[in-house]
């Protein structure tokens, strides 16, 4: 038997220590590690959602301050919604409505004779060409997803209501690579070719989805000149406007984009920085109700949960170029 104090001097009595010992350091390093993944997952919560909220909320309240007249001539008169799916399939992201959400509110559009222009001509149309009786608002699609084709085309149709859809060109008839959910379908040259015919703008998404800020010079000239160069070979007709990828956006890469032949962009996010022609737009997500929609177009609240989560939810983007990030990202890039 092995007493406290007893010289060891046979085998299991050796083992026996050393099992103990070994047993004791086991229990210390379980527990700092228990007290490290709980410290990484606080600083998770505190970071994919507690900043964000912080943040919508404060921008909130910094806007409500503000007049709610916009920078941009028109858009006083001008509501500009950002949609990605529309889709009665059960889809883990919220960036989408179902078919149902999406009929009632061009019924109402319909009904109160709003007048729809193309980001193009939302950022570029001219002051004296604005009939200040009149409400106009601006319906945005970003991505490509084919179910903008099956799904949104024909309501818009029936109505007579055209839209803007902003492609991600190297993935035409393919599926989305660039997103932490599961990929879904994309438009095909046909179906793009056929919402062109049709009256609705096609406007470019970059080529594949990038973080633009984190590219170099080069690499966002090709994926904007290339992109561009793609549509329009599938369209017959010139693409004009942009949409910034996760509405990521600066100086430079508008700049850029300039000197690619663009005339007009649309910002999910950054909008106090946006000046024509680059206009803001609102986000509509699958927990929105119609009155929610209307109310992000109309604001007629002094305080709305429905613009509040608008401002959160666009900063819960910046998470996917960091979990995905590429190779081609240069986190020095940002401060240029």
């Amino acid at each position: 038997m092995c007493r406290s104090g007893q010289v060891i001097s046979n085998m299991p009595c050796r083992l026996t220590h050393y099992y103990t010992y070994l047993h004791g350091a086991t229990l210390v390093v379980q527990k700092y590690i228990r007290k490290s993944m709980t410290t990484l997952l606080i600083n998770l919560f505190i970071w994919l959602f507690v900043v964000p909220l912080i943040t919508g909320t404060l921008l909130l309240f910094l806007n409500s301050t503000k007049s709610k007249k916009s920078i941009h001539s028109n858009s006083s008169r001008t509501a500009v919604l950002l949609f990605h799916s529309v889709s009665d399939k059960s889809l883990t992201e919220q960036s989408h409505v179902t078919t149902n959400t999406f009929k009632r509110l061009l019924s109402y559009i319909h009904k109160q004779k709003y007048r729809t222009l193309t980001a193009y001509e939302t950022a570029l149309f001219p002051e004296n060409k604005i009939d200040t009786s009149a409400s106009y608002i601006s319906l945005i699609f970003d991505d490509g997803f084919e179910n903008f084709y099956t799904n949104a085309i024909p309501l818009l149709k029936q109505l007579d209501i055209r839209a803007s859809v902003f492609i991600v060109a190297g993935s035409i008839d393919s599926y989305s690579s660039w997103d932490i959910y599961k990929p879904q379908k994309q438009l095909s040259k046909e179906q793009i070719r056929s919402i062109s015919i049709a009256g609705h703008e096609i406007g470019s998404h970059t080529l594949s989805h990038p973080d633009l800020v984190l590219l170099s010079d080069k690499e966002i000239t090709h994926e904007l000149s290339e992109s561009k160069k793609i549509l329009e070979d599938i369209t017959g007709t010139p693409v004009k406007s942009l949409s910034f990828p996760f509405g990521s956006w600066s100086m430079r890469v508008w700049n850029i984009a300039k000197e690619c032949g663009y005339e007009a962009a649309v910002a999910y996010r950054k909008h106090n920085r946006a000046t024509p022609p680059i206009i803001p737009t609102t986000g509509v997500y699958a927990f929105d109700s119609v009155e929610d929609i209307i109310e992000k177009i109309e604001k007629k609240q002094a305080v709305s949960n429905a613009i509040q989560r608008s401002l959160i939810m666009p900063h819960f983007a910046k998470g996917t170029p960091v979990w995905k990030f590429r190779k081609t990202y240069n986190i020095f890039n940002y401060f240029r």
